[in-house]
């Protein structure tokens, strides 16, 4: 059976507005304070948008992995609906990756909004360097907003998620930029029946 693997930080959810907003609420009083803005994130890391905390990584970690990030972290406009229709005919399966911590908290929250999807974590400490090429993705349609997971992974077909970026401006494939696509539900359900 085939299935549809997806991401889920600004993949499916809206991580970088979730996190540029923790970033304006925590740091809005320090001296050199610029307000981030989301729709301006050029860097995986956000270090263009939250200056005052890019030099740290840790420090990014743990607004990934805050209690109030995942208050306010939403779907992309029409994601949900979309995996919902999607899950009619074929098993989801969020593959997303983060830190122990933030992986406990996606699971909670995913179970609470995609009861349906399976969940495959993939838990980093910074220095393995695997990422998702360790998952088995074959007979599968995978959707990631990194070009380095598509490109690693064996899925069958790769889909990379959102707008062009500095982390996946070289992908030249086949490119999904918004869930309000209409043409996205039908473009994933005929790539799954090829595979079946």
């Amino acid at each position: 059976m085939s299935h549809l693997i997806i991401d889920y930080d600004n993949t499916i959810v809206n991580s970088s507005k979730a996190i540029c907003q923790l970033y304006n609420e925590l740091y809005c009083n320090h001296e050199n304070f610029k307000p981030a803005d989301w729709t301006q994130v050029n860097r995986w890391d956000l270090s263009d948008q939250c200056q005052l905390i890019s030099q740290n990584q840790q420090n990014i970690a743990k607004l990934f992995s805050s209690q109030r990030f995942f208050e306010i972290i939403d779907f992309f406009p029409n994601a949900q609906e979309t995996l919902i229709k999607l899950s009619e005919i074929t098993d989801i399966v969020i593959c997303t990756s983060g830190t122990a911590k933030n992986i406990s908290q996606k699971v909670i929250w995913i179970e609470k909004h995609l009861p349906f999807a399976h969940i495959v974590p993939v838990i980093f400490n910074g220095s393995d360097g695997y990422g998702k090429s360790i998952v088995n993705m074959k007979n599968s349609v995978f959707i990631d907003d990194h070009v380095e997971n598509i490109i690693s992974s064996n899925a069958d077909f790769r889909i990379l998620y959102g707008d062009v970026k500095d982390w996946n401006k070289s992908y030249l494939g086949l490119r999904l930029h918004s869930w309000l696509d209409e043409n996205a539900f039908y473009i994933i359900k005929i790539l799954l029946q090829y595979l079946t």
